[in-house]
């Protein structure tokens, strides 16, 4: 249905639709391009946080008993 509607479309509303989302992500996607390694350190930091807390979590419940 989503196809048949933008059928419809003309390409002026796509130019715009396109100009708006490039205004609005476009200095998202530049600040994560020059911070790439910092946002994946960070993201590898946090993984390996939540990694040490589920095993912490088993942990307890085989302490508990209840595995």
């Amino acid at each position: 249905m989503i196809a048949l509607i933008a059928i419809f479309v003309s390409n002026h509303t796509y130019e715009v639709v396109d100009r708006w989302l490039r205004e609005l992500f476009g200095p998202v996607g530049d600040w994560l391009y020059d911070r790439y390694y910092d946002v994946l350190d960070v993201s590898d930091t946090l993984r390996e946080r939540l990694d040490d807390l589920r095993f912490w979590v088993i942990d307890q419940i085989d302490k508990i008993g209840y595995r």
